[in-house]
């Protein structure tokens, strides 16, 4: 199956799409287009209705693994991001808004949806990590290397972090701060895998 869903600078008053994210039992796609957020049902494309998540553009967007949960990154490359947590009901509830850090690139939701990731840009460089709540956990320095993704383990025990010249994998949780692997340099025809439990 091959689903393709685009927008250009003016087509039915759209932004192009800038993020994108599947949930993890494929029942929804949501993409950031500009200072909304545009849902799909993903097996047949039909758009839901969008969110609206403030004046600034997404920069970075998250999904729940069973689509209850969306999280929202909006701002400018050189302001604090506003983390914006949504609900998933008979409608979109936003839940609750945290001041993130510059230039959120990066969200992850773990599966059991009681902690969240967010990393930061060129200048922040920072991995953190939320409570359900807003309440931030833990923080981390990345060495003031970008953080371009994020992924929380099936289990949720561990979280992947790439970031420009190097993927780092550890536990996901605030009690257990010290990275286990790192790879740097590129990753051409390398793979790693997460720690076992």
């Amino acid at each position: 199956m091959h689903l393709e869903i685009t927008a250009t600078w003016g087509e039915a008053g759209l932004e192009p799409v800038l993020r994108a994210c599947l949930a993890g039992d494929g029942s929804l796609l949501a993409c950031s287009q500009g200072t909304e957020i545009g849902l799909y049902e993903p097996l047949t494309g039909r758009p839901l209705p969008r969110l609206k998540a403030g004046r600034d553009a997404i920069l970075s967007l998250a999904l729940a693994p069973d689509a209850s949960w969306l999280l929202a990154g909006s701002g400018s490359a050189d302001e604090w991001v506003t983390l914006r947590l949504y609900r998933r009901g008979k409608k979109w509830k936003l839940e609750r808004k945290i001041q993130a850090h510059y230039a959120t690139t990066a969200l992850a939701i773990a599966p059991d949806k009681d902690v969240f990731a967010s990393g930061g840009g060129e200048d922040d460089g920072c991995l953190k990590l939320w409570s359900a709540e807003g309440n931030e956990l833990w923080s981390r320095d990345t060495e003031g290397s970008q953080v371009a993704d994020l992924s929380f383990s099936p289990d949720g025990r561990h979280l992947a972090v790439a970031r420009w010249g190097a993927t780092t994998s550890g536990p996901a949780r605030p009690s257990s701060g010290a990275a286990r692997a790192s790879f740097s340099g590129r990753s051409r025809g390398r793979s790693g895998e997460l720690p076992g439990r």
